[in-house]
């Protein structure tokens, strides 16, 4: 965040709803690449990204999500539009020719954009920074040094004489909150204010060669005087003791002072962002999507094919996969080492009974599992039975282990169409696979399931689950 822009609640802390893995990068590239778009009047026809060899950016703004959000920014997205995976194809279907290039710049700053677009023969240049949490600022329009942050409605005019008596005609106007003479090879006016300057306005100043409107990006704007009641806790108790107000009030009294808006526009704001997150965060559509963000590595996992490295989304046949259990990332962490073939449906049924369900398993029988695998390996075929009718052969051994184990492991049979990569599979070593359960202990009724779909299911549809996805996933 700017040093200069006090914090505010939707800039900087519940906003900007936004895709990872770098939400801050995602989001800051959909706000440079909106004022890309404004400075050269619409969609580009070219666009030259460029980042230097030695800030982050080089090796991170495909794979964090800088990228698809520049090219949401260029097509005049918002950060929380719905098609921004898919942003990539939607900038090539508006005909836009791209060129990233990596290059020696010597920027000072780590994560740097510098835009060069091209629309109607005109070229425009913009340089701007990723601050962090969203946050940006516009450093370079055109060669001229700048600071924008945009947090405001811009127009810059660019000038043909000194540009003093332009300044000092819209200064004297009262309603504008900066008005600032920026040089260079060619001076230009930055006007700062709610809203830009018309047609009519400008057409009243002298010298004025060009005009380009830079529409605000930030949620919440700046003004002219901005005070909030505090920056930090201890100005907060200053202004009224915590022990008898609560603190969505103090949130309620600075977000309305920093926007200058009265408590039903922060509510509703707060609403909106609200009904984002529940329409593409809701746990059901966790846990029954049948879609994944892949890569050109991980997308054979599930049977498709990308290129390269940044994850884009690909739709997957929801009789084989919907949503978070039945992704591979998930499958193969609780997968065997070593064997790609082979499943660890004791892992995968405990993960799923404490961490989703929030149902204790007992504790060890005692029995040694290591004399009891090898005594059930000694069964002839051992080694040809699936990863399931092994578990079941080695249950045998031992009543105590089998009893215990039975409360939550055939929840890991379920998910046994999926191999310790979590590829789908219907066989295993010969043998269909069977991942249907019977009697299985879920939330204090024993349920019988024919697949981990079914179980992916129940879980989506419980507010149990979801109490306990929060507490120990979330929280």
């Amino acid at each position: 965040m700017p040093s200069t822009l006090p914090p505010s609640i939707f800039n900087d802390v519940v906003g900007p709803v936004m895709r990872g893995p770098s939400s801050s990068h995602s989001a800051a590239s959909v706000r440079i690449g909106r004022l890309a778009r404004d400075l050269c009047g619409g969609t580009p026809e070219s666009v030259l990204i460029e980042f230097d060899t030695e800030g982050s950016l080089a090796t991170t703004h495909e794979s964090q999500g800088s990228d698809i959000g520049l090219f949401a920014g260029l097509l005049g997205w918002e950060a929380d539009d719905e098609r921004l995976p898919r942003s990539a194809a939607a900038l090539a279907d508006a005909g836009v020719t791209l060129e990233i290039r990596i290059a020696t710049l010597c920027d000072p700053h780590p994560n740097t954009y510098r835009l060069t677009l091209s629309r109607d023969g005109v070229e425009h240049r913009l340089v701007a920074l990723s601050t962090g949490g969203g946050m940006i600022e516009v450093v370079s329009i055109d060669g001229t040094k700048v600071t924008l942050y945009g947090d405001y409605a811009v127009t810059v005019l660019d000038m043909r004489d000194d540009g003093r008596t332009t300044a000092s005609a819209l200064e004297a106007r009262g309603d504008l909150d900066t008005v600032t003479i920026a040089g260079g090879s060619l001076t230009r006016v930055i006007v700062c204010a709610q809203r830009t300057l018309t047609d009519e306005e400008i057409a009243a100043l002298p010298m004025v060669a060009r005009v380009r409107r830079l529409a605000p990006v930030l949620p919440v704007r700046s003004r002219r005087g901005l005070k909030v009641p505090f920056l930090h806790a201890g100005e907060m108790v200053r202004h009224a003791d915590p022990a008898t107000r609560r603190l969505s009030e103090f949130a309620l009294d600075y977000e309305c002072a920093r926007g200058g808006i009265d408590q039903g526009e922060v509510f509703t704001e707060m609403r909106r962002i609200l009904e984002v997150v529940r329409g593409g965060g809701r746990l059901d559509a966790l846990l029954d999507s049948p879609f994944a963000m892949v890569n050109r590595h991980s997308a054979p996992l599930v049977g498709q094919a990308v290129e390269g490295d940044a994850l884009v989304r690909v739709e997957l046949s929801p009789a084989e996969r919907r949503g978070l259990l039945t992704q591979p990332g998930v499958l193969a962490a609780l997968g065997a080492s070593g064997d790609a073939d082979r499943d660890r449906p004791v892992l995968r049924g405990y993960m799923l009974k404490t961490q989703l369900l929030c149902e204790q398993v007992g504790p060890p029988s005692g029995l040694n599992t290591a004399v009891a695998a090898d005594t059930a390996a000694s069964i002839p075929g051992f080694d040809q039975m699936t990863t399931r009718q092994q578990y079941e052969a080695m249950m045998e051994q031992g009543e105590a282990c089998s009893a215990c184990h039975a409360t939550f492991m055939p929840l890991g049979f379920a998910f046994g169409r999926y191999d310790a990569l979590g590829r789908y599979r219907t066989e295993q070593r010969g043998q269909a696979v069977d991942p249907s359960t019977l009697g299985v202990p879920f939330l204090g009724a024993p349920r019988d399931f024919v697949d981990g779909l079914a179980v992916s299911d129940a879980m989506s549809a419980h507010p149990a689950v979801a109490a306990c996805f929060t507490k120990n996933v979330v929280a």
